[in-house]
């Protein structure tokens, strides 16, 4: 690595087991009951047959093709296993045939077969040979003869294209992840997976390790908790790591985990108070918990301290402004921490019933005041009221936080964030959140913007590149911030656009392209995006995925495809500048 080039970091991988993945994570993309049959368990054993098969035909194909060398290379032989072939492929169909049709019978079919079988009995072509010696040896011919190899497996793809018949290519794409992760997470340890990561890259680099907490689900309980999980990761990180300094961990946080029955061992807080400037300012103190454990450094203890930031999940079921969130955003912006949270639609999130509340935001509403309609009919569109980046809004502006504070009965977090009803004011402090949008919105919505030619919205961002989109609407009286998200979110406006406005327009959000990475038809916009807005161009992160994508393409496939596409100079500033400036390193 040169010397002026900064660390290389991939700012999204995942070194999760499958013993972190609920056992019921086919829920609501099957119907009931065929989900429980596809409980993790019996993928797994489904997985280890596949194995077991596959090893086995590599040997018999090995095998196989010493045999046939050792025939063809020798005319004689050559004519005697032909001669074979044929002799044996009669008697079979013509048991076969036999089996179907009574030739005792008067009629046409009849009387064919049984004068076929008469001709080649005189030919001598074919004798009465038990079925069972019949299956033996022509099991021996299939197994060294090629073109028959050929035939078997293309019936067999035959039949597995019925999985076409599935409710959707969303059920299609999850059976690819589904049984892409017992593949990739069948280890039983995180660091076995984390070492492989670090091999397909350069010396040096650096892993921003995501962990993943899907015990609210509602899909079943993961065989490991996730508190157990997090140990794993800080063990590896203090104990069996030959260079620790490549992983960077980051804490899974779940506001349920915060409120549930033992919320407080996992983050507890309390208001600090120090003089700035003449100014006293409030900041959020961790008491003895988990997150303290984990974020902050205890002196001569190396258990503490290990891990650089925070992910979210909104669409396991919850908003990401959620109010028992919004004291860690405060410690986070206290301590210039970096967050990544999940900003696409996948096949992770929420399988449990739907709520009531969840059909009108709690936030957004139209100019009259009327809460916006968010009714969905299945989980998994559900999920897109979660993971909406307009939903970001709500901590990067005072007037939608204030919102949210003004509903909570929580006096200590009204406290911390100077909470004035006669105003309708709360400090600013989560306009500098280090935010990371993973995913960009995903490469459907990258598509989206693409096609939407007639959409004023998506002007904007040609329009004003050093803003993007207005996120406000002008009135006589000023700016108002409450009509425009709504009708962004009637209006469906795709989320490139608002998430690159985001980045525009606030000084710490970024947004990685993992899961963008594998569709190479959005690699030209892309391109065009780092070359004609410089601003946004500072704003982007290296990101793959790993391992969840490997269904679409190996790591270092698509770390070769993008700088393809890119060139070095744009590599090194999604890999390293980027990230470094995000992280702080």
């Amino acid at each position: 690595m040169a010397k002026n080039k900064k660390t290389f970091v991939n700012t999204h991988t995942h070194i999760f087991t499958v013993k972190n993945v609920p056992p019921y994570i086919a829920k609501t993309f099957v119907p009931w009951p065929i989900y429980i049959f596809l409980h993790l368990s019996v993928v797994l054993k489904i997985y280890a047959v596949i194995n077991w098969m596959e090893d086995i035909y590599k040997k018999a194909r090995r095998k196989r093709r010493k045999l046939v060398n050792y025939f063809l290379t020798r005319r004689a032989p050559y004519v005697f296993y032909v001669i074979l072939s044929v002799f044996l492929f009669c008697n079979a169909g013509m048991f076969l045939v036999e089996q179907t049709v009574d030739v005792g019978e008067e009629g046409i079919l009849s009387k064919a077969v049984s004068f076929v079988r008469s001709s080649f009995i005189d030919r001598v072509l074919v004798y009465d040979i038990h079925p069972a010696v019949l299956v033996v040896v022509l099991g021996s011919i299939l197994a060294l003869y090629p073109g028959i190899w050929k035939f078997f497996f293309g019936i067999a793809k035959k039949v597995f294209s019925v999985l076409k018949l599935l409710p959707s290519n969303k059920s299609l794409d999850f059976v690819k992840r589904y049984f892409n992760i017992v593949r990739f997470a069948n280890y039983p340890k995180q660091k076995r997976i984390f070492d492989k990561l670090v091999k397909l890259y350069a010396p040096d680099s650096k892993f921003v390790v995501l962990p993943m907490d899907m015990e609210y689900m509602a899909a079943g309980k993961p065989k490991q908790t996730y508190l157990d999980q997090l140990e794993e990761i800080n063990e590896v990180f203090v104990k069996e790591m030959k260079n620790n300094e490549a992983m960077l961990p980051f804490v899974f946080v779940d506001p349920r985990r915060i409120r549930g029955k033992n919320g407080k061992e996992f983050f507890d807080w309390e208001i600090g108070e120090e003089v700035v400037g003449g100014k006293t300012r409030k900041y959020v103190k961790l008491k003895d918990c988990l997150l303290k454990k984990y974020l902050e450094k205890t002196e001569g203890d190396k258990s503490t301290g290990n891990f650089k930031g925070i992910k979210l999940y909104p669409a396991l079921g919850y908003y990401p402004f959620d109010e028992d969130l919004l004291a860690l955003y405060h410690y986070c912006v206290d301590h210039n921490l970096p967050i990544v949270t999940h900003c696409v639609v996948g096949t992770i999130f929420y399988r449990g019933n739907l709520k009531e509340e969840w059909n009108r935001h709690p936030v957004f509403s139209s100019a009259d005041g009327t809460p916006l309609d968010t009714r969905t009919q299945s989980n998994h569109d559900l999920q897109v009221n979660f993971t909406h980046p307009l939903n970001y809004l709500v901590m990067l502006e005072n007037k939608f936080l204030y919102r949210v504070i003004n509903k909570s009965t929580d006096e200590k977090l009204k406290e911390l964030f100077e909470f004035n009803p006669h105003i309708k004011h709360v400090s600013n402090k989560l306009s500098k959140l280090n935010i990371n949008i993973a995913h960009y919105g995903g490469a459907e919505e990258w598509e989206k913007y693409l096609e939407l030619d007639r959409s004023e919205t998506s002007f904007e961002l040609r329009e004003n590149p050093e803003e993007g989109m207005s996120f406000t609407t002008s009135q006589s009286s000023g700016k108002q911030l409450l009509s425009k998200p709504a009708h962004m979110y009637r209006t469906k406006t795709d989320w490139f656009t608002i998430i690159s406005s985001l980045m525009l327009q606030y000084e710490n959000v970024y947004s990685d392209i993992s899961y963008i990475l594998h569709t190479e038809k959005m690699m030209p916009l892309l391109n065009d995006m780092m070359i004609n807005n410089e601003k946004l161009a500072e704003k982007i992160l290296f990101g793959t995925d790993f391992f969840v994508v490997r269904n679409h393409k190996s790591e270092k496939q698509l770390y070769s495809d993008l700088l393809a596409v890119i060139g070095e100079e744009k590599m090194d500033l999604i890999s390293r500048d980027n990230p470094c400036k995000w992280l702080g390193l």
